[in-house]
């Protein structure tokens, strides 16, 4: 009876659950955006305790974009998935900007508030 059930349940999943869904040029425009705001900053990304400069931290950030790039369909998901934590040790990654250090998830949220609030 449950394999009946978990064949029905199979059968009658949405197809737009089980096929990812593409990234919108506006929504690729929003992560351009982001990665050349980390890249034209002066800030420095921090990661595992480690801190490089904007010009390296993109480095990271892509090859974790290049691995999750099925999974991001917004700009929020690419935050998520790329920009907040080591997926190794769950620690968070920070931007660092004079004596501030913020949460890279929060900086990058900002940015994107920040420009879509001047528009």
């Amino acid at each position: 009876m449950k394999l009946k059930w978990i064949m029905l349940a199979v059968f009658y999943i949405p197809s737009s659950v089980l096929v990812a869904q593409p990234l919108s040029s506006t929504e690729q425009q929003k992560i351009d955006f982001l990665k050349s705001e980390l890249v034209n900053s002066s800030c420095l990304f921090e990661r595992n305790g480690k801190q490089y400069n904007a010009k390296k931290a993109p480095k990271h950030i892509n090859r974790k974009h290049s691995h999750f790039e099925d999974d991001i369909d917004s700009v929020s998901k690419f935050i998520e998935l790329t920009a907040t934590q080591s997926s190794m040790s769950g620690k968070p990654y920070f931007i660092i900007c004079g004596d501030s250090k913020v949460e890279s998830a929060l900086w990058l949220k900002a940015r994107l508030s920040q420009t879509q609030t001047n528009k």
